[in-house]
């Protein structure tokens, strides 16, 4: 088994991704990838484009969304509390493709506020059938390591897996930045 690109965005996620859905398939195909992700930002807009162009190459598709996380998406603005932190969702199966649809047209239903967000209430009512991984350094939980918040880290970390079980990942990614 090869390296295969879990976090990655294209044409739909605004300044973060440069490429077309066919473009990003011909190269992971033409460097022997045998799957590729899509998980653009709060939306899954690419997510039949990049299907089928994965198609095309014979490499499997990989579907999932980095969603923008608050600790309760439905009183952010009552409480003018505009603070978010990025999640990864993928689909692991077709419970996981419906359940990743279901939360982020609620996120922009229910939970837009600067961004359409997603809590712990969705998290634990449509994931079933997902992935989830800790994100960039704009998750919060590498956001409480860079601040050495010990207990809240291992905190999400247990609710995290509570949730997901064994499908729950801490992305690692090198860095230059100092704290």
């Amino acid at each position: 088994m090869g390296f295969v690109h879990i976090h990655r965005h294209g044409e739909f996620s605004a300044l973060d991704g440069i490429g077309t859905a066919n473009q990003y398939a011909e190269r992971a195909a033409a460097i022997g990838q045998s799957a590729l992700a899509l998980t653009d930002h709060a939306t899954l807009a690419g997510a039949l484009l990049h299907i089928e162009a994965c198609q095309e190459q014979g490499i499997k598709p990989i579907v999932g969304c980095e969603v923008y996380f608050r600790e309760d998406r439905l009183t952010a603005k009552d409480r003018k509390d505009s603070t978010y932190y990025h999640l990864v969702l993928i689909a692991k199966n077709e419970t996981g493709w419906r359940n990743l649809i279901r939360i982020t047209s609620e996120a922009y239903r229910t939970g837009f506020y600067g961004k359409p967000c997603v809590d712990w209430a969705l998290l634990e009512r449509y994931g079933e059938g997902l992935i989830a991984t800790a994100a960039c350094m704009s998750g919060l939980l590498p956001k409480m390591m860079f601040k050495t918040d010990d207990k809240g880290a291992r905190s999400n970390i247990q609710r995290m897996q509570n949730l997901f079980g064994e499908d729950f990942y801490i992305e690692i990614m090198p860095s230059t930045i100092e704290k």
